[in-house]
Protein backbone atom coordinates (compact mmCIF):
# COMPACT_ATOMS: atom_id res chain seq x y z
CA UNK A 1 0.00 0.00 0.00
CA UNK A 2 1.64 3.45 -0.74
CA UNK A 3 1.21 6.45 1.58
CA UNK A 4 1.40 9.59 0.89
CA UNK A 5 3.58 12.13 2.22
CA UNK A 6 1.59 13.57 4.57
CA UNK A 7 0.26 10.04 5.86
CA UNK A 8 4.01 9.64 6.57
CA UNK A 9 4.95 12.75 8.23
CA UNK A 10 1.58 11.67 10.60
CA UNK A 11 2.56 7.98 11.48
CA UNK A 12 1.45 6.37 8.66
CA UNK A 13 -1.96 4.49 7.64
CA UNK A 14 -2.33 2.74 10.96
CA UNK A 15 -2.00 5.46 13.28
CA UNK A 16 -4.71 7.21 11.13
CA UNK A 17 -6.87 4.39 11.84
CA UNK A 18 -5.79 4.58 15.60
CA UNK A 19 -6.58 7.89 16.28
CA UNK A 20 -9.86 7.65 14.32
CA UNK A 21 -10.99 4.67 16.19
CA UNK A 22 -10.21 6.36 19.48
CA UNK A 23 -12.29 9.31 18.26
CA UNK A 24 -14.64 7.45 17.62
CA UNK A 25 -15.04 5.56 20.74
CA UNK A 26 -14.53 8.66 23.16
CA UNK A 27 -17.28 10.61 20.50
CA UNK A 28 -19.60 7.34 21.01
CA UNK A 29 -19.19 7.46 25.13
CA UNK A 30 -19.85 11.16 25.26
CA UNK A 31 -23.18 10.18 23.06
CA UNK A 32 -24.00 7.44 25.58
CA UNK A 33 -23.91 9.86 28.24
CA UNK A 34 -27.30 11.98 27.37
CA UNK A 35 -29.25 8.41 27.60
CA UNK A 36 -30.36 7.76 30.97
CA UNK A 37 -30.82 4.42 30.29
CA UNK A 38 -27.58 3.50 29.41
CA UNK A 39 -26.03 3.24 32.93
CA UNK A 40 -29.14 1.55 34.24
CA UNK A 41 -28.86 -1.13 31.35
CA UNK A 42 -24.95 -1.54 31.81
CA UNK A 43 -25.91 -1.59 35.68
CA UNK A 44 -28.51 -4.62 35.40
CA UNK A 45 -26.07 -6.49 33.01
CA UNK A 46 -23.18 -6.58 35.00
CA UNK A 47 -24.73 -7.12 38.05
CA UNK A 48 -24.89 -11.01 37.96
CA UNK A 49 -21.63 -11.25 36.48
CA UNK A 50 -18.00 -12.14 38.10
CA UNK A 51 -16.44 -8.87 39.82
CA UNK A 52 -13.34 -8.43 37.75
CA UNK A 53 -15.70 -9.08 34.31
CA UNK A 54 -18.03 -6.66 35.83
CA UNK A 55 -15.06 -4.46 36.02
CA UNK A 56 -13.94 -4.55 32.70
CA UNK A 57 -17.53 -3.99 30.86
CA UNK A 58 -17.58 -0.53 33.36
CA UNK A 59 -14.51 0.55 32.27
CA UNK A 60 -15.15 0.26 28.36
CA UNK A 61 -19.21 0.46 27.56
CA UNK A 62 -20.24 2.88 30.91
CA UNK A 63 -19.05 6.45 29.97
CA UNK A 64 -20.50 7.18 33.41
CA UNK A 65 -18.86 4.65 35.85
CA UNK A 66 -15.21 6.23 35.67
CA UNK A 67 -14.41 9.40 35.09
CA UNK A 68 -10.50 9.34 35.00
CA UNK A 69 -10.70 7.56 31.84
CA UNK A 70 -12.36 10.26 30.15
CA UNK A 71 -9.16 12.46 31.63
CA UNK A 72 -6.85 10.08 30.25
CA UNK A 73 -8.23 9.72 26.68
CA UNK A 74 -8.29 13.30 26.11
CA UNK A 75 -4.45 12.97 27.46
CA UNK A 76 -3.98 10.52 24.80
CA UNK A 77 -5.58 12.79 22.08
CA UNK A 78 -3.22 15.45 23.20
CA UNK A 79 -0.38 13.05 22.87
CA UNK A 80 -1.30 11.84 19.66
CA UNK A 81 -1.50 15.33 17.83
CA UNK A 82 1.04 16.67 19.72
CA UNK A 83 3.62 14.24 17.75
CA UNK A 84 2.11 15.73 14.37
Amino acid sequence: MRQTASARKKGGWGMNVFRSALLFYVFAMLALCFIPAWHSFISQVTGSLDQNLSLVIKLIADPLEYVWKWVLAVFIILLLNRRN
